[in-house]
């Protein structure tokens, strides 16, 4: 059994534990009761790339947005790279960018690296950028990771995790790159072998910015379809460079294995299985996925998409199911929230619910009618789409949240829109109405987004939204 220290604060006891799983090598499993919002671990990055299309819009080395007081500066040598600062620009120096700075811009301009998708783009960089540490760092001698843990931070000990990582045994051939390897170091492909089972998709408040590697979250924690753990990322705060903070979504027990997701865990059965063992190498059995696979089986979800009259039929059955009824105060409904649902007690008549296409396409009808400003239309539809999203994501997932939090907005600037555009006095009963639903939505969204906490940009986050809004909602209220 083996205890592993967060690198905030190396001198408490660690509340994760290695211990022996005979399905994994290992598993992470909670050395004491945890709750949830609960900071599981903090770790540094071993390394990490923008996606393409965040090049020149946030800073290569932290990942952080400009401020007034930080403006970004373009790498003078390669054109190529943008630093918020010269204390980036310098960490970036030392850690990758001495290597490739000179190569770089015809490195880009390669169709070899020209027809890659974003995705691979982003790894592409991302294996240059490691390959270059390990020859500026002389990090290829380390040996792998043992049973007594020194510093997470110290990127001796996170390659040599990096090397323990299980790899794809039939791997494909690793992307153009934009450094040779050093002397003595492990091949490109022998550490692409290790990117596709182990690397993160780094993001702001849930937007996808960056690819990055983690080595010791990687060798921890394994994953759930329904998990009670959950990755986001600090960076632009109180301490330069990106750390990934791994969360409790509910409380978790004493022993109970801390699992994270390794992807959308709204995503459809079939394709999260397929998905896990292309890039994972294994098929999840979790209990979510034994009800998929007698999913799988019932023409309910397995034929053709359900119709808007279909879905209008069992939406009171669906909001009674989750506990997503307005006239039930929302402290109710986020307790209610809190609770690990049994997939196989669902009802049948919901299965169409699950279809593959009803997220898509219950998301773009809710996003087209708020923007046409059509609030009723778009209240209605998101309120289904949250309910969705309450029957298919673990309790405290962030998605739910935001939802919640666009849902609230979505009320209360139909209520600012419908008081300019009308004068009647009989309106204001119907203003009230919307503005008591946003408060509603509002409730839940803060409810779930103080467990994920504070993380991605510093400016504008979804918590800070949610504070100024209750604030807005409250003025209007005491106008009425």
């Amino acid at each position: 059994m083996n205890n592993f220290l967060s690198e905030d604060a190396p001198s408490r006891p660690s509340p994760i534990q290695l211990v022996d799983d005979p399905k994994a090598r290992n598993k992470a499993s909670a050395s004491r009761p945890l709750e949830r919002g609960e900071v599981i671990l903090v770790s540094a990055s071993l390394s990490l790339a923008l996606l393409p299309s965040q090049k020149g819009i946030r800073c290569d080395f932290c990942l952080a947005l400009p401020s007034k007081s930080r403006k970004l500066g373009k790498c003078s040598g390669c054109a190529a790279y943008w630093y918020c600062g010269p204390e980036c620009q310098k960490e970036a120096w030392s850690s990758h960018h001495k290597k490739i700075c000179k190569t770089f811009a015809t490195y880009e301009a390669s169709p070899e690296y020209s027809c890659l998708a974003d995705d691979q783009k982003a790894d592409a960089v991302l294996l240059s950028h490691l390959i270059a540490e390990i020859a500026l760092k002389s990090l290829s001698s380390v040996d792998s990771v043992t049973d007594d843990v020194p510093s997470l931070s110290s990127e001796p000990f996170m390659f040599g995790t990096f090397l323990s990582l299980l790899g794809h045994d039939n791997h494909p051939a690793p992307p153009p790159v934009a450094c040779r390897p050093g002397h003595n170091s492990p091949s490109p492909s022998e550490l692409y072998s290790r990117f596709g089972r182990n690397n993160f998709v780094v993001h702001s408040h849930l937007s996808p910015i960056a690819h990055g590697i983690f080595p010791v979250a990687s060798r921890l924690f394994n994953h759930s379809c329904t998990p009670n753990a959950a990755a986001k990322y600090i960076f632009g705060r109180d301490k330069p460079g990106v750390r990934m903070v791994v969360v409790a979504l509910r409380n978790i027990s004493h022993n109970e294995e801390i699992t994270i997701p390794y992807l959308d865990p709204a995503l459809p059965f079939l394709e999260r299985q397929l998905s896990l063992e292309q890039n994972y190498g294994f098929r999840c059995t979790c209990h979510v996925c034994s009800f998929g696979s007698q999913l799988a089986r019932n023409p309910n979800y397995t034929g053709d998409a359900p119709r808007e009259e279909d879905i209008l039929a069992i939406r009171d059955t669906l909001l009674n199911h989750v506990g997503l009824n307005l006239s039930l105060p929302a402290s109710y409904v986020t307790q209610a929230l809190s609770v690990v649902r049994n997939m196989h007690a669902m009802p049948e008549t919901l299965y169409p619910l699950l279809h593959k296409s009803i997220i898509p396409r219950i998301s773009e009808e809710f996003s087209q009618a708020s923007h046409e400003g059509a609030v009723d239309r778009a209240t209605d539809v998101g309120h289904v789409l949250l309910a969705v999203y309450v029957l298919v994501y673990p309790p405290g997932y962030p998605q739910i949240g935001m939802h919640a939090l666009e849902l609230a907005k979505t009320a209360y600037n139909g209520v600012i829109t419908r008081t300019q555009e009308s004068s009647a006095l009989d309106n204001s009963a119907n203003e009230e109405e919307l503005l008591r639903r946003a408060g509603w939505y509002l409730a839940i969204a803060k409810h779930i987004l103080l467990i994920f906490g504070p993380e991605g940009d510093v400016d504008s986050g979804p918590l800070e939204e949610a504070e100024f809004l209750h604030v807005l909602i409250e003025e209007e209220l005491n106008n009425l």
